[in-house]
């Protein structure tokens, strides 16, 4: 370290005057030497990626709270170290953080606990930062059984103090954030609905997409959790992690090209338990028409028990023939291939919730066969049922909300003795 800064004068550092009436000093070797030692000592690749807010714009701590379902909350320090952050919860829970997405768009953080008290636990976080605060909902699965919540994260108080660049550094560059919006291709196009993905000959899959978040359903009765990453006429990167089913717990990464309405590649998946890598190969094809969700839908059961749903910013408002009942509805996904829809009941019915599968008609004005089934963690989890969904013309056909009776109150009869009867008018 040098010491002495003033010794320094005669290489034209340290004399802001000299510098005024000289804007080139002449530098000596030993000089230029020394300004070079002294801008490496101040200019170092690991101090630019360290700051909160700066060249990574992923935060080096995150001070986290949870809660499983109905379980009492946890909380956690989530640790960056370059790659990914390590968790360490207070119940002894040891969790690989992978950060899928981080801006200012959402938060999607996968979770794998390879060690300590939670071995074979995954997790999907998902969130929205507003200033140094994300919050938002979770997905937990362990032993094959799911269970959602809610979490949220303080970030660091000197985290968005400054701009946010994409990674430039070269030790940034070998950790880069994995999300296609870091470094959107000029050819970027919109992300699939639904692709019906097929790895070998007989076992296919529904892929269905709201934006860069999706779903995927098996025959087999598996369900996992889709991140697109990336989606262009270069290349497709699609991250999977199984939430429900046989395979709980499997992830992977599909890579490959899209020709038109078709997409090809190879995968890797890992197992904790049953393999760390495995190679496939995989193809799909996408569903060229979009479906949007209507702004006014009925729902009936097969008793003939309907509701209505509309459409509210980002959700559905539900009301019910008859009763008092109020609810939300989330939508999942909604296209021709696959539907999926989250119900929340509200008020007296707090704790309530389902979920609604089905297929568009060839109409594509309702759902014929749709089933529903009680979500784990609720009052009514294990449940299962039917339902039919009409929109658009559709609705005509759909039993309409029963007027209320009108009630008529008439006075009863007047009786009088009269000897030895009762005379009534």
């Amino acid at each position: 370290m040098i010491k002495n800064i003033g010794s320094l004068s005669h290489c034209g550092v340290g004399l802001p005057t000299a510098l005024k009436r000289t804007p080139f000093p002449l530098l000596t070797n030993h000089c230029l030497w020394v300004i070079l030692l002294l801008a490496g000592s101040v200019f170092r690749p690991e101090m630019a990626i360290a700051q909160d807010g700066a060249a990574t714009g992923i935060p080096h701590k995150i001070a986290q709270c949870e809660r499983a379902g109905t379980a009492p909350q946890k909380c956690s320090t989530w640790t960056w170290n370059g790659n990914q952050f390590e968790g360490r919860w207070s119940d002894g829970a040891v969790g690989q953080m992978t950060v899928e997405r981080f801006d200012a768009d959402g938060v999607v953080i996968t979770r794998v606990d390879q060690t300590g008290a939670s071995a074979g636990l995954t997790a999907t976080y998902i969130g929205k930062l507003n200033g140094n605060v994300i919050q938002g909902t979770a997905v937990w699965v362990l032993n094959g059984k799911s269970v959602r919540g809610t979490w949220a994260g303080s970030l660091p108080a000197n985290y968005g103090s400054g701009p946010r660049p994409g990674r430039t550094t070269e030790a940034a560059s070998a950790a880069p954030l994995r999300t296609a919006a870091q470094a959107p291709s000029k050819t970027s196009t919109a992300n699939p609905v639904t692709m019906t993905e097929c790895e070998g000959t007989n076992n296919c899959a529904t892929w269905t997409f709201l934006g860069a978040q999706g779903n995927g359903q098996w025959p087999s009765g598996e369900v996992a959790n889709l991140s697109v990453e990336r989606y262009d006429d270069n290349s497709v990167v699609i991250r999977r992690a199984d939430s429900t089913g046989s395979s709980a717990g499997l992830t992977a990464v599909y890579t490959g090209t899209r020709h038109g309405d078709r997409v090809g590649g190879e995968f890797t998946s890992s197992w904790p338990g049953h393999w760390e890598s495995k190679l496939g190969n995989w193809y799909a094809t996408v569903e060229k028409a979009a479906q949007s969700p209507p702004a006014v839908m009925r729902i009936c059961d097969p008793r003939g028990n309907c509701s209505t749903w509309t459409w509210n910013k980002e959700h559905y408002d539900g009301l019910f023939d008859g009763s008092p009942l109020t609810a939300k509805i989330t939508v999942v996904s909604f296209s021709l291939g696959s539907v999926i829809l989250k119900r929340t009941d509200l008020g007296f019915r707090s704790g309530y919730a389902y979920v609604y599968t089905g297929k568009i008609s060839s109409e594509g004005n309702r759902i014929l066969s749709g089933d529903w089934l009680g979500e784990a963690g609720s009052a009514q989890a294990g449940l299962s049922g039917h339902f039919t969904a009409t929109w658009g013309t559709a609705l005509r056909d759909t039993p309409a909300q029963p007027q209320r009776p009108i009630v008529v109150v008439r006075p009863g009869p007047v009786c009088f003795a009269w000897f030895f009867t009762l005379i009534c008018e």
